[in-house]
C-alpha cells in the first residue's frame, strides 16, 4: 500500500493554503452561509423543497447539520449524522455508507443496485455508494430529508435524502487549515482556501488526507489488518458574469483504500469451516480487535467528479442549469470463509460512469404563489468488469440506465393556510448484459422500461410567523434494475413508498421544537442476500412484497442563557415485513464437512433490518470566555434500541449507547481540542453478513481519544 505521509501531506497542505490567503483575513468568515446555527435563536434556511425557506416553514421532516456541529458532536463525516438525527441509522459495510431513514435503506453493492437514500452535492446526485466517506473540510451544511422525496428529487429517492452543500468562493480572502491524531494512530490532515482572481471571479480549494494505522490484528501472525488512507480534493471557480449571472465549475477527486470494512469477525461458520480450522489447529477470530483471514482484504475506490452550475435571476423566477460527469471505479478483495484456510475468498471490480443534466425554474417574487419545475436526464454505464471467485473467473457484466424526468411543484398561501402540490414523470430505460466465463453459455442480453408518476399533495396552517402544523401525502419509488453482479439476473422490480405525514413546529428566541408521525406502506422493497447463481456465490437483489411502517419522532434545543444550551430528540419507528414469504436464509444441517444450507422463510410480522425501534440523542454544551481565550466543551450521547441484520430476526446488536465529548479553546485565530468518542468503550456491531460459509459480522471502532489543532490566517 502506498501512502504519504500526515507530517508531509499537512507541510504541503500548509504551504499550499498560506499562499492562497494573499493577506490575513483574521475574522473566521466562510465562502457560504451555513444552514445550521451556532444557537437555537439563529434563522436557519434550507432547500429541502428546491428553493430557500426557513426551516420551520418547510412542511415535512427535515435536520440541518452544519459540518461545526457534526464535528462539535464528536463526527468527522457523514457516518456520524446518527448522532445528531433521529431516527436515522448509518451502517458502515464493505462497500461504503449505507443510510437508514425511518426503517428504509438499501445495502445493495451491484453497480446497478443505487441507493434509495440518494445523496446530492451542490445539487449534483452523487449514485455511488463506495465513495460516500465525504470528509467535511468544505462542507457547509448537511440536510437530511425524511420520508419518500419522489416528486421534487425523483427516482430512488423512498426514505429521503442527504444534501450536502460545499462552500461557494466568495471574494473575501481566506485560509485555514486543521490537524488531529487520536491514540489508534489515526492522522488527518485538511484545508481550505479562497481567493479572489478580479472582481468578477474567484476560486476556493478545499483538501484532505487521512491516514490510518488501525487496530483490528490478525489473530494468527498478530498483524494489523485494516491500515488504511484516504484523500480528497474539491476545486471550485465562480465567475459573476453580471448582477443575474453566476456560473460555478467544480471538479473533485477522491481516492479511498481501507479495509476496515471487509474486517469481518466469524459469528457461526458452516461446520466444514470449523473443522478445518480445528484440525488445522487454527484459531477463529469472533472478537472486535482480531481477525482470521487467509487473504487480506483489500477496499479501494475511485472517484471523479465535475459539474457546471450556471443560475440567472430572471424576471419570471430563478433559473439554474447544473450538469455533471462523474466516473467512479471499485475494487474489492473479501476472505468468505472468515479463517486462516483458503477455501473461499472474491475478488471483484465495478465501474461507473455518469452523465447528468437538470434545467429547473423557481419562483422568486413575494406572491402568494411559489413554485419549481423543471426537467432532468440520467444516464450510467456500469458493470462489472472482473468477478473471480478463489482464482476462477467467473463473469462479466456490462449495463446502461437512462432516465428523463419533468417535474412540477407549487405551493399557494391563503390566509394563514398553504396548499401545497406536486407531480413528477420519470421514464426509464435499463439493460444489461453477461458475458460468462466460468459456466461458459451465450452472452445473454436484457432489457426493461418503466414509467412512473409520483404525486405530492399537502396542507400548511401558520398558527403564527414561528408555528405551524401541516400534513402531507407523497409518493417515492426506486427504479426497478439488474443485480450486476448476479450472472442469472432477471428484472427486479421497483420499489413504491406511500407516506402519509403529519407534524408540527415551532421556534422562539432560545427554543426550537419539531414533531411528526407518519405512517409508510411500502411494497416491493428491494434487498439482498448472497445465493449460488449458476454455480458461482453471487450477491443477489430480491423484492420483499409488502412491508408496513409507522412511527413519530421529536426534536429541539433550549438555550438558558449564553453559557448553557441543549438539544435532544427521540425517535419511534416500527418497520415489520407483512409479505415476505420467501426471505432467504441459511442453516446448520449436515455434518461436520457440510456447508450451510439455503432456506426460504416466511418472515411476515419481522422487524425490517438495519430499523431499530427506538434512537435518541442528547447533548449538553457550554461555552465561556476566559478572559482571553473561549472555552467550549460538549457532551453527547446517541441510543439505538436492538436492530436487526437479517430477514429471519436471528442475527442482531442489543440496545447500545455511545458517549463522545469534545473541548476546545478559541484563541482569535488558533483553535485548540481534545475529543474522545465511544467513551464507556462500547462493544457493538455494525453490520452483519451470511452465506453458505456462515455468519460474520463487522463492529464499530473501539474507544478513543484525540487531539486537533486548527489555524485561520
Amino acid at each position: 500500500m502506498k501512502k504519504v505521509s500526515a507530517a508531509t501531506s499537512l507541510l504541503a497542505l500548509s504551504w499550499a493554503y498560506g499562499a492562497l490567503a494573499l493577506t490575513p483575513a483574521f475574522a473566521q468568515t466562510s465562502g457560504a452561509p451555513t444552514a445550521e446555527a451556532a444557537s437555537p435563536d439563529d434563522e436557519i434556511v434550507v432547500t429541502a423543497q428546491r428553493r430557500s425557506e426557513r426551516l420551520v416553514d418547510v412542511p415535512l421532516s427535515v435536520a440541518s447539520v452544519s459540518s461545526e456541529l457534526l464535528e462539535q458532536a464528536g463526527g468527522e463525516s457523514i457516518e456520524n449524522l446518527n448522532k445528531l438525527v433521529p431516527g436515522v441509522y448509518m451502517q458502515r459495510d464493505v462497500y461504503g455508507l449505507s443510510p437508514t431513514i425511518r426503517g428504509i435503506g438499501s445495502t445493495l453493492t451491484s453497480s446497478g443496485g443505487e441507493p434509495n437514500i440518494p445523496v446530492y452535492i451542490d445539487g449534483v446526485f452523487v449514485p455511488f455508494k463506495a465513495t460516500n466517506f465525504f470528509d467535511l473540510s468544505s462542507i457547509s451544511n448537511i440536510q437530511v430529508l425524511k420520508g419518500p422525496q419522489g416528486t421534487l428529487f425523483g427516482r430512488n429517492a423512498t426514505g429521503g435524502a442527504l444534501l450536502l452543500t460545499t462552500l461557494d468562493p466568495s471574494f473575501d480572502p481566506e485560509a485555514r487549515f486543521r490537524v488531529s491524531y487520536n491514540d489508534l494512530g489515526t492522522a488527518r490532515a485538511n484545508a481550505y482556501g479562497n481567493m479572489p482572481l478580479s472582481n468578477q471571479t474567484a476560486v476556493n480549494l478545499a483538501a484532505s488526507y487521512r491516514d490510518s494505522e488501525g487496530y483490528i490484528r490478525d489473530i494468527l501472525t498478530n498483524e494489523i489488518a485494516n491500515e488504511g488512507y484516504d484523500w480528497s480534493a474539491r476545486g471550485k471557480f465562480l465567475w459573476q458574469v453580471n448582477a443575474d449571472v453566476d456560473v460555478v465549475l467544480t471538479a473533485y477527486h477522491s481516492t479511498f483504500d481501507d479495509p476496515t470494512g471487509s474486517s469481518y469477525q466469524a459469528v457461526q461458520m458452516a461446520p466444514l469451516i470449523e473443522t478445518l480450522n480445528a484440525l488445522n489447529g487454527l484459531p477463529i477470530a469472533r472478537d472486535r480487535d482480531h481477525v482470521s483471514h487467509s487473504r487480506d482484504g483489500v477496499v479501494e475506490t475511485e472517484s471523479d467528479q465535475y459539474s457546471l452550475n450556471i443560475s440567472w435571476e430572471t424576471g419570471i423566477g430563478a433559473f439554474r442549469s447544473i450538469t455533471s460527469s462523474q466516473s467512479s471505479s471499485l475494487h474489492s478483495i473479501n476472505d468468505l470463509d472468515v479463517s486462516e484456510v483458503a477455501l473461499l475468498d472474491l475478488d471483484f471490480r465495478t465501474e461507473a460512469e455518469v452523465l447528468t443534466q437538470e434545467l429547473n425554474l423557481t419562483s422568486t417574487s413575494r406572491t402568494n404563489f411559489d413554485y419549481v419545475a423543471g426537467l432532468y436526464y440520467y444516464r450510467n454505464e456500469s458493470g462489472a468488469p472482473s468477478y473471480i471467485l478463489t482464482g476462477v473467473p467467473q463473469f462479466t457484466i456490462s449495463g446502461k440506465a437512462e432516465a428523463i424526468s419533468a417535474y412540477a411543484d407549487v405551493s399557494y398561501h391563503l390566509g394563514d393556510w398553504v396548499l401545497i402540490g406536486g407531480i413528477r414523470f420519470t421514464h426509464e430505460d435499463r439493460e444489461v448484459t453477461t458475458n460468462f466465463i466460468a459456466n461458459p453459455q451465450p452472452p445473454r442480453h436484457q432489457e426493461t422500461s418503466e414509467d412512473v408518476w409520483t404525486p405530492r399533495v399537502g396542507v400548511r396552517y401558520e398558527l403564527s410567523d414561528d408555528s405551524n402544523v401541516y400534513a402531507m401525502y407523497t409518493r417515492g419509488y426506486k427504479a426497478g434494475i439488474f443485480d450486476a453482479t448476479n450472472p442469472a439476473s432477471t428484472p427486479v422490480d421497483p420499489e413504491f413508498v406511500d407516506a402519509f405525514e403529519i407534524g408540527y413546529k415551532t421556534q422562539s428566541d432560545n427554543f426550537t421544537l419539531n414533531t411528526a408521525a407518519y405512517f409508510y406502506d411500502f411494497t416491493d422493497a428491494q434487498v439482498n442476500s448472497f445465493v449460488i447463481s449458476l454455480g458461482s456465490l453471487v450477491n443477489v437483489t430480491l423484492n420483499a412484497p409488502a412491508a408496513e411502517i409507522y412511527g413519530a419522532e421529536i426534536d429541539g434545543s433550549y438555550r438558558f442563557n449564553e453559557s448553557w444550551d441543549i438539544r435532544g430528540a427521540v425517535a419511534y419507528t416500527h418497520a415489520r415485513y407483512t409479505d415476505f414469504p420467501n426471505a432467504p436464509n441459511y442453516v446448520a444441517t449436515g455434518g461436520p464437512f457440510s456447508l450451510m444450507t439455503p432456506v426460504q422463510q416466511d418472515v411476515a410480522g419481522n422487524h425490517m433490518v438495519r430499523a431499530p425501534d427506538w434512537t435518541a440523542n442528547a447533548a449538553i454544551n457550554y461555552h465561556t470566555d476566559l478572559g482571553g481565550p473561549r472555552l467550549d466543551v460538549t457532551l453527547g450521547a446517541a441510543y439505538s434500541s436492538e436492530v436487526f441484520f437479517d430477514f429471519a430476526n436471528e442475527r442482531s446488536q442489543d440496545a447500545y449507547v455511545l458517549w463522545d465529548t469534545r473541548a476546545s479553546l478559541t484563541f482569535e485565530n488558533l483553535e485548540v481540542a481534545i475529543f474522545g468518542q465511544n467513551l464507556t468503550d462500547e462493544v457493538y456491531k455494525r453490520s452483519s453478513g451470511y452465506s453458505i460459509v456462515g455468519t460474520a459480522q463487522t463492529f464499530g471502532a473501539p474507544r478513543v481519544w484525540g487531539v486537533s489543532i486548527g489555524y485561520t490566517f
